[in-house]
């Protein structure tokens, strides 16, 4: 009898350690490129008498950046569950930075970075590094809007405390050719394309995800080539872009975007 009992004990010893029950974690990565010759930086053409503080730091057009290696920068990424309403619970390292400050800056008559991505409840510091005025005015959809008027060497601080479904634009009243955009997303799962197009998501919760990928001269990209194969990611409110999350990493390798739906908008 007593043999049976420590057996027993021992089965469910090894039930309750087991790693089978354990959350695994994948990892996303990729890379955005401009499928055809890349666009040659266009100068922001400054009237004359408007702005002139801006003439010296010649600010270049940057709604489409395009390296020399066809990367695209400034592309959105993130992950969204597959069933609306549902949430993505993030893995234990994220706790460390949900309450991290980023900060948005006006430097040189632009902001820096152009599309800043956050968390919803993370302060956003709105910093001047230029030595005069700025103004920031953000138009959220979720949030409330905000237009501080920024000093030369100043800061404000705000909170976005909702997450926003898409990128909302800032910009700047007194150099009106001045634009930014901020993600606000309710999960640290997403990303911003750096200058040479690769983007990575780490420590994502194994499952099966839509993609999203936003860029502001077509909004939501409906469509890429992945894989060599030209691939429908939406139409209309739906997403047809979905992807399965496993342990380890998952590199979903070059994904080439026409550059008609690059084009510049006229309106």
């Amino acid at each position: 009898m007593l043999r049976r009992l420590t057996v027993w004990s021992g089965l469910l010893g090894a039930l309750v350690c087991s790693p089978l029950s354990a959350q695994e974690y994948g990892n996303l990565k990729g890379q955005f490129i401009y499928d055809g010759q890349a666009p040659a930086p266009e100068a922001i053409k400054l009237l004359p008498g408007v702005a002139p503080e801006c003439a010296a730091h010649k600010p270049m057009e940057e709604s489409l950046l395009v390296g020399s290696d066809g990367g695209i920068a400034n592309v959105v990424v993130f992950i969204q569950p597959k069933t609306v309403g549902q949430k993505i619970t993030p893995h234990p390292d994220y706790a460390k930075t949900a309450a991290d400050e980023v900060v948005l800056d006006n430097h040189q008559c632009r902001f820096e970075p152009r599309v800043l991505a956050m968390r919803a409840g993370q302060k956003l510091k709105i910093k001047n590094s230029d030595d005069f005025g700025h103004n920031t005015k953000g138009d959220p959809f979720a949030n409330t809007p905000f237009n501080p008027v920024i000093a030369a060497g100043g800061s404000v601080d705000k909170t976005l405390p909702k997450p926003e479904k898409l990128p909302f634009q800032v910009s700047c009243n007194i150099h009106p050719f001045m634009r930014g955009f901020l993600v606000v997303r309710p999960d640290p799962y997403f990303a911003v394309s750096a200058p040479d197009g690769t983007f990575s998501i780490e420590k994502i919760p194994a499952g099966t995800y839509d993609l999203v990928f936003w860029h502001e001269r077509q909004g939501y990209v409906k469509e890429a080539t992945i894989g060599g194969a030209k691939t429908e990611l939406r139409k209309g409110a739906k997403i047809l872009y979905s992807r399965a999350i496993k342990a380890g990493d998952a590199d979903l390798g070059q994904i080439k975007i026409d550059p008609e739906l690059l084009k510049k908008k006229t309106t």
